[in-house]
């Protein structure tokens, strides 16, 4: 199991983050917040879980593993 699979086991109420998904998912967030979570949907490795002001985990994997993150955002 790489890092960013075990990463992921431990959050298994984050919904994965995608380009199919992302205008649903950052509706409502502060501005600076959908600009960086439009530009995270592009990593290219490793994995981010994200904890969104409202309380919503999301998540963002990239095609090749790498280091892993957990990151709260307060506003």
């Amino acid at each position: 199991m790489s890092t960013a699979d075990t990463c992921y086991s431990n959050q298994k109420d984050a919904e994965r983050l995608s380009a199919d998904n992302i205008s649903r998912i950052i509706k409502g967030l502060p501005a600076k917040a959908q600009m960086v979570l439009r530009g995270l949907v592009h990593m290219q490795s490793g994995a981010l879980t994200l904890t969104l002001p409202d309380g919503r985990s999301v998540m963002i994997k990239g095609k090749v593993s790498g280091p892993s993150a957990r990151v709260t955002l307060h506003n």
